[in-house]
């Protein structure tokens, strides 16, 4: 059930291999959340067109990751796969925040398991 959603500024569009990502993602989940399987994963990606991020220049980028997942994994766990989540996005996107102001920002949302409905 896992769920990624990706934002991400027009800007850095050509700095992304999703599927390389993705995958990555996805390995990350499985090996720091319990129960978790890259068989349950699910990432999508959402180009951001229109934003401001502080002054407006266009040299500002953004990276937005909110992890969903259901209820039931302790704090140290979720605490654990969020860091390890943005570890990645920093590693991966280096050049890129060399070339922009890029901020990258990572949430792990929890979704109470009597809401999901599949």
């Amino acid at each position: 059930m896992p769920n990624l959603h990706f934002d991400y500024t027009d800007n850095i569009k050509q700095y992304i291999d999703f599927k390389k990502l993705a995958l990555a993602m996805h390995q990350i989940i499985e090996d720091n959340l319990a129960n978790a399987q890259v068989s349950g994963c699910k990432s999508f990606f959402t180009k951001l067109d229109n934003y401001i991020i502080a002054d407006g220049d266009e040299s500002h980028a953004l990276i937005k990751l909110t992890l969903r997942i259901l209820t039931g994994r302790d704090e140290a766990s979720r605490i654990m796969v969020g860091k390890k989540l943005r570890e990645l996005l920093v590693d991966t996107f280096e050049t890129t925040a060399q070339a922009k102001q890029l901020q990258i920002n990572v949430e792990v949302a929890e979704m109470p398991r009597q809401l999901y409905f599949k």
